[in-house]
């Protein structure tokens, strides 16, 4: 079951993809509308695949069961924050406002996710298993990072002062888990399950990648940033969905 899930989850990213990408060449009317349906669809493939893993290790049954349990909370937030999308956008026609209803359940979302992986990377007491060095690296990149969304944010996005505090707290948080499921994956670097690790850590990083045009397309109302970063978000919910799924496999 899990094999056949991970490759029609394969398969429909690389299909929504490739018609993204052939509206995006054609200039086409109908790429946002396309895009404002294909994104839920991916996000639930990360839910769905979220609960397989609860359903293995149980809800709060254990500390890998919490972790999945917390991921998945904060996925389901993300899911309905791109559910309502459409929703308002097409079906209800409402102008979106920012913030909206969205971004706290997308916001909300980054809590519960940053939660999960924060226990997942406890269990191993990396502190123990990396060297020095790279403890201080990751540390420091990161910090780095963090300090310069804050420092640019203000020279990149034309935006209210909520508004850029919003976008900092959507690039921050992409910061700090993807620092921490890279500890997680280096962890897991000799393990079977290193793999499912690693899509997941490269899902987190194209939702980053996909945060920051997002960021930029509403800040500066531009369409083609904006169909860029559905066309990423697609891939980074669908990659999110096959590291959870090849996880799974692997029990």
């Amino acid at each position: 079951m899990q094999k056949m899930f991970f490759m029609i989850v394969a398969i429909i990213e690389a299909v929504f993809s490739a018609i993204v990408l052939i509206m995006l060449i054609l200039n086409s009317p109908f790429l946002g509308l396309f895009t404002d349906y294909a994104i839920p669809i991916c996000a639930f493939f990360s839910v769905a695949a979220g609960f397989l893993l609860i359903k293995k290790y149980g809800i709060f049954n254990s500390l890998f069961g919490k972790c999945f349990s917390f991921l998945t909370t904060g996925l389901t937030l993300w899911c309905l924050g791109e559910l309502l999308w459409p929703i308002y956008s097409r079906v209800l026609n409402v102008e979106m406002l920012f913030p909206s209803l969205m971004d706290f359940l997308w916001m909300g979302g980054y809590i519960f996710i940053g939660i999960g992986v924060y226990i997942i990377f406890t269990i191993f007491k990396p502190n123990l298993i990396l060297k020095h060095l790279t403890q201080f690296l990751i540390i420091f990149l990161t910090l780095m990072v963090i300090l310069a969304i804050i420092f640019l944010t203000p020279i990149i996005y034309k935006a209210s002062f909520l508004e850029q505090v919003i976008y900092c707290y959507y690039l921050t948080a992409d910061i700090i888990i993807l620092s921490l499921l890279i500890v997680v994956y280096r962890i897991f670097k000799e393990g079977e399950i290193s793999k499912a690790w690693l899509i997941l850590v490269l899902g987190i990083m194209v939702i980053f990648l996909a945060d920051i045009f997002f960021n930029l397309a509403t800040s500066i109302k531009s369409e083609f940033y904006l169909s860029l970063g559905d066309l990423i978000y697609i891939n980074g919910y669908s990659l999110t969905a096959l590291g959870l799924i090849k996880h799974s496999m692997k029990l």
